[in-house]
């Protein structure tokens, strides 16, 4: 039998990305528990909910039934481990659990999970032939991962999971399995301090789960742990149901970047005749704080800091100044200084959005 992408045929927004591998999706707020019983907990959920709600025969409730003891043996925790967590998933909101007693003992004999939607908490539907638990329900954006990855994280320490849970998160938002991206960015991503990150990154490199090297990071094949068989990128789907992002980041022009950065640093730049902005009194840098240090060049989607070293793409800049760790909470923001802009793009053919080039 071919595998879960091959049987159900995938979401359109997944198409070319984890070719070959049976996948299931899972939303982002997975990573807020930085890799902890409850990331464990709602990944082995889904993974569950994804072969359910294709199989369903009318598009019902969301319902995976399962004891708390099948749930300790599938994620390696221990029974209490698995209660506390899904005490914790329940108060969140990401879950609804009804606990089905046996009538003669009283005793809880499984529980009932409702997935909920990560924004309105509403309990998820499943979608008959349809793949994509998270895409159905737009609930977005959405990790999508290889099923083999369930078996990877119960062999995981709980820091080590949220870094690959991260990696995994960041595939998913660029269509791809190889893309460059910043250690402070990726780090944000995880809510781990630096240490804790970096004793994560060494292991799932040293696992062979992920390669980085000079800011590209390779998420490799569970499996193999060599780089999995790529396809080419298609539209992204991991973005908010409801942004209106109808161009690509690479067509907003030097004068628009000039604005944003102006709105989010509340402070004007001059730019010079080699395309970077004058490094004044006033143009300290946002992370190291350390004046004359700090300059952008906004033809180039380019900032650095020749003092601390930081540097980028303009997306990223404003990722990291708001501290955001959702793309799509960024393009709101970009969206809302360049309103007037938009609404006129909006008029023409769309484009894709949040290649890898533009993040």
């Amino acid at each position: 039998m071919g595998s879960l992408s091959e049987l159900f045929g995938l979401a359109v927004g997944d198409a070319g990305f984890w070719v070959g591998h049976s996948v299931y999706q899972l939303p982002v707020t997975v990573q807020r528990y930085r890799g902890g019983a409850e990331s464990l907990v709602l990944c082995y959920l889904y993974e569950r909910a994804s072969g359910i709600s294709f199989y369903s025969e009318k598009p019902v409730l969301l319902e995976v039934r399962v004891s708390q003891k099948k749930v300790a043996e599938k994620t390696g925790l221990s029974l209490w481990s698995v209660s506390q967590a899904v005490n914790s998933l329940e108060a969140d909101k990401c879950i609804r659990v009804e606990r089905v007693r046996d009538t003669e003992t009283g005793q809880v004999e499984l529980n009932v999970y409702l997935l909920l939607h990560s924004t309105t908490a509403e309990p998820l539907k499943s979608s008959p032939r349809l793949f994509g638990v998270c895409h159905q329900n737009a609930d977005r954006p959405y990790i999508t991962a290889p099923k083999e990855t369930l078996k990877v994280l119960t062999q995981l320490q709980s820091g080590v999971r949220a870094v690959y849970l991260a990696a995994l998160s960041l595939a998913s938002l660029r269509q791809s399995l190889s893309f460059v991206v910043t250690r402070e960015d990726w780090k944000t991503q995880t809510l781990l301090g630096k240490n804790a990150f970096n004793r994560g990154l060494k292991e799932c490199t040293k696992r062979g789960l992920v390669k980085y090297k000079r800011q590209t990071l390779t998420v490799n094949d569970p499996v193999t742990r060599k780089p999995s068989t790529k396809s080419r990128r298609e539209i992204v789907k991991h973005d908010g149901p409801d942004v209106k992002w109808r161009f690509s980041l690479d067509a907003i022009t030097a004068d628009q970047w000039q604005r944003v950065a102006e709105k989010l640093l509340h402070r004007d730049f001059t730019v010079n005749a080699s395309g970077w902005t004058h490094t004044r009194p006033d143009d300290f840098c946002p992370f190291c704080k350390e004046a004359r240090s700090f300059t952008m060049n906004f033809a180039q989607s380019q900032w650095k800091c020749h003092h601390c070293d930081a540097r980028g793409r303009m997306f990223q800049l404003v990722q990291r100044v708001l501290r955001e760790t959702q793309a799509q909470r960024v393009r709101e923001y970009i969206t809302a200084v360049l309103a007037p802009e938009i609404e006129t793009a909006d008029t023409r053919p769309a484009v894709l959005a949040g290649s890898v080039s533009d993040i």
